[in-house]
């Protein structure tokens, strides 16, 4: 199989589990999100690639062992993310927001 191959196939694999897994305004910010991504690493490096798809194929197996996803952070794990991370956050939960408007 070649690379192109197994990129096709991560990036179908992701999308199928976000079908599964993801409410409605998580996938469809989601499926954005890999799309843009997968697009702007056609062009990258093998060891580029190596790493993308590591990070990839992770976050894959994650939400396919994962049982909670969509469900909103206790109030203690929030306290522990750092403020980019809290700024993320933010940002991808009124991406989501506006999407439902």
């Amino acid at each position: 199989m070649s690379l192109t191959q197994k990129h096709l196939l991560l990036y179908l694999s992701i999308l199928k589990v976000h079908q599964k897994k993801l409410p409605q305004a998580m996938r469809l910010t989601g499926n954005e999100y890999i799309r843009a991504e997968f697009k702007a690493h056609k062009k990258a490096t093998p060891e580029q690639l190596q790493i993308f798809t590591r990070e990839w194929t992770m976050y894959l197996q994650h939400l396919q062992a994962s049982e909670d996803v969509g469900l909103d952070l206790e109030e203690d794990v929030r306290d522990e993310l750092s403020n980019a991370q809290k700024q993320k956050l933010n940002e991808l939960a009124r991406e989501i927001y506006n999407k439902n408007q």
